[in-house]
């Protein structure tokens, strides 16, 4: 019975959410400036394709290697049994984080265009995050290390990029000027 109410619950709020995010943008939108208008609609779309992203990678990629992980527990005497609703909160608890930290690049973004960090501090903590990647990741995958370090990487990868894309924005206006 509980794993058919995960089940609706997830379906649930996979289908409202486009419903819930339009209404929470018309409750924000009067309340923003044209800038931070333009910005929000700059970067949703952006957002929505990383955490999509992290989804997809997180199913295609994390995924098997975890489930071949913990089924490999599995012996002559002892048969490992999937039950609906525990592989159903596993799944959500693999894809979900997944596609939440695929949302790094955004919020590194942000933080810079709002001016509370700048890339000088980024590239001094960067040995930091590299290892906080890797705690997270031990955090919130199985315990074994090639779904660790499937979660640190593109973390890793994500945070570098964002310095990188916003660098090159940096040079690219200071040449306009």
């Amino acid at each position: 019975f509980f794993s058919f109410l995960k089940i609706a619950f997830t379906i649930g709020v996979f289908l409202s959410s486009p419903v819930v995010f339009w209404q929470a943008w018309k409750f924000v939108l009067p309340a923003l400036f044209p800038h931070e208008r333009e910005a929000v609609m700059r970067y949703a779309p952006a957002a929505l394709i990383l955490f999509v992203t992290g989804l997809l990678f997180s199913y295609f990629a994390i995924l098997p290697i975890a489930l071949r992980f913990l089924l490999g527990f599995g012996t002559a005497d002892l048969a490992p049994a999937l039950a609906i609703g525990r592989f159903l909160s596993f799944f959500l608890g693999i894809t979900i984080p997944f596609g939440l930290v695929f949302q790094i690049p955004m919020v590194i973004l942000l933080l810079l265009h709002l001016k509370i960090v700048t890339l000088d501090l980024l590239r001094r903590i960067r040995r930091f995050v590299w290892f906080g990647s890797f705690v997270v990741g031990a955090m919130l995958t199985p315990p074994d290390v090639a779904s660790q370090i499937l979660m640190a990487i593109p973390v890793i990868i994500l945070y570098e990029s964002a310095i990188a894309i916003y660098a090159r924005g940096e040079r690219l206006r200071a040449e306009a000027q």
